[in-house]
């Protein structure tokens, strides 16, 4: 209980109100800005709040918040979370980015969040076109998403040159280790797990459900397996905390929350 309390009370003083209320005020309409369904801490830079946020689920305080998941890894303050929307995002509920995220919406792109959705400590969205990110969506730390390659490539043979942006779309329950990169094309099945370090760069559609994929770029190492989330990643680290074995049996249908 004292943890918890400690947790809520440093939270609360880590919030930027001014920067709070010029976020939710600039990015949407009046009736659901007076509710401050976005908040921010004081380490948060704004560079543009040209574009606009629309709110996908029932309003209330908080539902998103900016720069406060993973301070217990990474110093807060020494961590800048970046926000450039020029664009447009589209939010579900339960939405964490972590300390030191950069979010960047450019104009004319989408980014398009579903429900509970966390990124960890210095993630980063460059959104040039349109990115699509499911349910119950977790990335640990310096995990990156971009819908573009930033600089154009010319065949020297005959001149051809590709398109720099492509699409991006993460399915729900996807999970992304540390460090990993999801790049312009991705596409990817629900229960979708990528290791540390992988570098996802096409469709990974045609991979079972559950699949596990690591490398660089990233391939198929395991399948049937699948993130433990929340409520019942409580319950297994309670139960282990009281036995000596190293593995107990569970429901084997995912849990979402």
């Amino acid at each position: 209980m004292k943890a918890q309390l400690y947790h809520r009370l440093r939270t609360f003083f880590r919030i930027g109100f001014i920067k709070t209320i010029i976020v939710n005020f600039r990015l949407l309409p009046f009736k659901h800005a007076i509710k401050l369904p976005i908040v921010t801490t004081r380490a948060v830079t704004l560079e543009s709040l040209s574009g606009k946020v629309t709110l996908s689920a029932p309003i209330k305080f908080g539902m998103i918040k900016i720069g406060f998941l993973h301070s217990d890894l990474f110093s807060w303050k020494t961590n800048t979370t970046i926000i450039n929307i020029k664009g447009e995002m589209i939010s579900g509920m339960d939405i964490q980015f972590g300390i030191g995220n950069s979010i960047i919406i450019d104009k004319n792109s989408i980014l398009k969040l579903g429900f509970n959705v966390s990124m960890g400590a210095n993630n980063k969205i460059i959104c040039r076109n349109n990115i699509i990110i499911g349910n119950n969506y977790r990335a640990a730390w310096d995990v990156q998403i971009f819908d573009t390659n930033f600089h154009y490539i010319k065949n020297v043979e005959d001149g051809s040159v590709t398109r720099r942006e492509n699409k991006v779309i993460i399915g729900n329950n996807n999970w992304f280790g540390n460090r990993s990169s999801i790049m312009p094309g991705t596409i990817t099945n629900d229960f979708f797990i990528a290791a540390s370090n992988s570098l996802c760069n096409k469709d990974y559609t045609n991979l079972p459900k559950y699949s596990l994929v690591g490398g660089s770029p990233a391939k198929l190492l395991k399948t049937n397996v699948v993130r433990v989330l929340d409520r019942e990643e409580k319950e297994i680290a309670e139960f282990f905390l009281h036995c000596n074995s190293n593995i107990i049996y569970t429901n084997p249908e995912p849990i979402a929350r």
